[in-house]
């Protein structure tokens, strides 16, 4: 069972807002922008998160298991040294594992 993503949480991260477009007269909602759907969006990750995890100095390997795909977010140090910060797995789609390791980066981060 494929575990839930917060997709808003990582379409902040990554600095997308949401936009609503309201009625002038009555202030109801007529128009709401969604976020990218992340985790069934492999481009979408690139697109919005692939950067951001670059700028805050973060990489990524993403492996094509035989059950599954694995992802790994690796930070360098000035030193040389690499840790791996955060991994994840998902046996159906690549998107899933990206947006479940940024996450568990995510957590890890927020803790320190």
């Amino acid at each position: 069972m494929t575990e839930q993503v917060d997709v808003k949480k990582l379409a902040e991260w990554a600095g997308i807002k949401p936009h609503e477009t309201r009625n002038f007269f009555t202030g109801e909602i007529i128009d709401r922008e969604s976020f990218p759907d992340f985790p069934n969006d492999l481009n979408a990750c690139f697109d919005w998160i692939e950067p951001e995890l670059y700028r805050r100095g973060y990489r990524y390997q993403l492996s094509r298991l035989q059950h599954g795909h694995m992802t790994h977010i690796i930070k360098s140090s000035t030193k040389g040294w690499v840790d791996i910060v955060a991994f994840a797995f998902d046996d159906e789609k690549p998107a899933t594992a990206f947006c479940k390791a940024i996450e568990q980066m995510l957590d890890i981060e927020k803790a320190k």
